[in-house]
């Protein structure tokens, strides 16, 4: 975790994802310096050592909606 930052990358073009893991119990995650700490941060490595498993949702998996 770290204190929020906003879309800025520091060059280039960048996406960015929204994911939601249900947390198997209470975790007390590692503080990040920020914003340092962010720009390498391996999400991959985030999601095993807290065994957070598969995001229950995202944008990519929001159901469709018509209309709008």
């Amino acid at each position: 975790m770290s204190a929020y930052k906003g879309p800025s990358p520091p060059w280039g073009s960048h996406r960015y994802g929204q994911f939601l893991f249900e947390q198997p119990k209470r975790i007390d995650f590692e503080i990040l310096p920020s914003p340092d700490g962010i720009y390498n941060w391996d999400h991959g490595a985030f999601v095993e050592r807290y065994g957070l498993g598969a995001p229950v949702a995202s944008p990519a998996k929001a159901p469709a909606t018509s209309g709008l």
